[in-house]
């Protein structure tokens, strides 16, 4: 019985001493954040703001847009970009179908993508993403690229005309096409 005992003493202070040894961890975290991205767009090529389905921006074209007769054509612009702190993007643009109704039946157009001007020197100079004497909702199939935190802007020049042989039937009609850049983070 001695001999137990004394044999459990000496297991006791093995456990004992096994506790006592030394130890130490290394521990590591992170702080994870997500980022951001978004486009803005101007008619003005300087004033940034964001445009909202309900809310388009409105362009402001070259000549009057009111009263087409043959033979006119009109110019406008407008500029995309990301905003501040924003990741890099595409950018393409979409034609409303509804561009085609009433007076949008007998117009053509054409866009470029231009250094920031827009009348028929600067569309001629830039690269042209739907040619000239494209019916209103033709859309570009090519994207143009966007960089980081505003860091580069498109500018999209819109060429609206009237053709010589606009028929009578196009006389008072109306048309308010809308055209969407659609822009995705890469």
């Amino acid at each position: 019985m001695r001999a137990l005992l004394a044999a459990g003493v000496v297991v006791g202070i093995g456990a004992a001493s096994t506790l006592a040894a030394w130890t130490d961890n290394e521990t590591a975290t992170a702080s994870l954040t997500a980022g951001t991205f978004g486009i803005v767009g101007s008619t003005d090529g300087a004033t940034f703001t964001d445009h909202p389905a309900e809310g388009p921006a409105q362009l402001a074209f070259d000549a009057p847009a009111a009263g087409l007769i043959p033979e006119t054509t009109v110019h406008a612009s407008f500029s995309v970009r990301t905003t501040t702190g924003s990741a890099a993007g595409t950018a393409s643009l979409a034609a409303d179908a509804a561009n085609g109704s009433a007076l949008g039946a007998y117009l053509t157009y054409g866009v470029s993508s231009t250094a920031g001007a827009c009348d028929a020197a600067a569309f001629d100079a830039g690269t042209v993403l739907v040619p000239r004497g494209s019916v209103l909702t033709t859309a570009p199939t090519a994207t143009q690229n966007l960089d980081a935190n505003g860091g580069s802007t498109i500018t999209y020049c819109f060429e609206i005309t009237m053709p010589a042989n606009t028929d009578n039937a196009a006389q008072g009609l109306t048309v308010a096409p809308r055209w969407t850049v659609n822009a995705q983070n890469t």
